[in-house]
């Protein structure tokens, strides 16, 4: 997996720089636009960043402090989340966080801060109405494990627990269109999947473990990891497609991709150093790892641009673009990851109560 992985990697770098070549680097909205206010105008309004703590999440929360938003750290420990503010506001006092708890792979969690944010920008606070998600959190687990709910965590992580959570904050970010935002966080991982049809209990398990001949014994979490990514592009497509494209101008909310490229950053953390050590040498060799703040820059282009730029995926910074794997464009697989995931999101309201969460786009 790592030759695939290195070589898609190359792939993409190449065919960037050839699509761009002799362009110039794209712009981000003006600052004197109504998407950006001004830098330290901490009424720029609300923007979340969840897996905030640590790597690009910390990176992109940073930077989007520093163009005057109030910038909501959503974790899963309110102590790691709390240092991350810390180790901002010693560079940048003027920066205006919170930190709040999020636990992807928990429904109620999920809920619990929805409501907070909801209570923050509600009756037109200070901090402005939201007007921007960022669904960058992600894990890679080499062992399956298994949320209370018997959702593979990785799944969980990467894609599901934010699907339920844009949903829950759409209205929210429809009330500041046509200058609100969500930017998924994928990865040139995803051009490595080899969909398989997608199913309800085979989406829950992560495409793996369980609903694979052989049993949970052959869990391959790099399949899992890939296939994660491309559901979580899958989704940011089919959101484009219902809340930008089919949306009344007065209720659009942009969204896009953002690929930061390879970041040595915790999501190593559980990868033994005899496998990591050299995978990581291999890429810094071949000058395909950069830093998470070299990252972020890509994060910032997506979430950035022009508010009639959507539905684009976002790679190797200065504002450039590609187009995502074939297999999202020649399948059904977008609408299919869509279906099952709204029957998921029923389940676990069924199971667990609380409101009814709209679906864009359902009559």
């Amino acid at each position: 997996m790592l030759i695939t992985w290195v070589y898609l990697l190359v792939k993409d770098k190449l065919l960037v720089w050839w699509r761009h070549r002799g362009s110039k680097a794209a712009k981000r909205c003006p600052r004197s636009g109504t998407w950006r206010v001004g830098k330290g105008d901490v009424k720029q309004g609300v923007a979340i960043v969840t897996g905030a703590s640590s790597g690009l999440g910390l990176a992109t929360t940073r930077e989007l402090a520093k163009e005057g938003f109030h910038v909501v750290l959503a974790c899963r420990s309110v102590g790691s989340g709390e240092k991350a503010a810390a180790s901002i506001r010693a560079s940048f006092p003027k920066a205006s966080l919170q930190v709040s708890v999020l636990d992807l792979c928990l429904y109620k969690s999920i809920l619990a801060f929805a409501d907070s944010v909801e209570a923050l920008v509600g009756n037109g606070t200070e901090h402005g109405p939201l007007r921007l998600l960022v669904n960058n959190a992600g894990v890679f687990t080499l062992t399956q494990r298994w949320t209370d709910d018997r959702i593979d965590r990785m799944i969980a992580s990467n894609y599901l627990g934010h699907f339920i959570l844009t949903n829950r904050l759409l209205p929210l970010l429809q009330k500041a269109a046509p200058n609100a935002r969500v930017v998924n966080v994928g990865s040139w991982t995803h051009r490595a999947a080899n969909f398989v049809p997608v199913r309800r209990q085979l989406l829950a398990s992560g495409f793996d473990g369980a609903f694979r001949l052989g049993g949970p014994q052959f869990y391959t979490p790099a399949y899992s990891y890939q296939a994660s990514k491309l559901c979580i592009i899958a989704h940011a497509l089919a959101l484009h497609k219902r809340c930008y494209q089919e949306a009344k101008e007065s209720r659009r909310v942009s969204v896009n991709v953002a690929d930061p490229g390879f970041i040595y950053s915790a999501l190593l953390r559980e990868v033994p150093g005899w496998l990591h050590v050299p995978a990581v040498w291999i890429y810094a060799i071949l000058r395909l790892m950069h830093p998470a703040r070299v990252g972020a820059q890509t994060v910032l282009d997506a979430a950035l641009a022009d508010p009639t730029v959507s539905g684009q995926y976002f790679f190797g910074g200065q504002g450039r673009t590609l187009e995502p794997s074939k297999v999202l464009a020649s399948t059904g697989i977008v609408e299919d990851v869509w279906r099952e995931s709204c029957a998921i999101q029923t389940d676990l309201r069924l199971q667990h109560g609380g409101p009814h969460i709209a679906v864009p786009g359902a009559s």
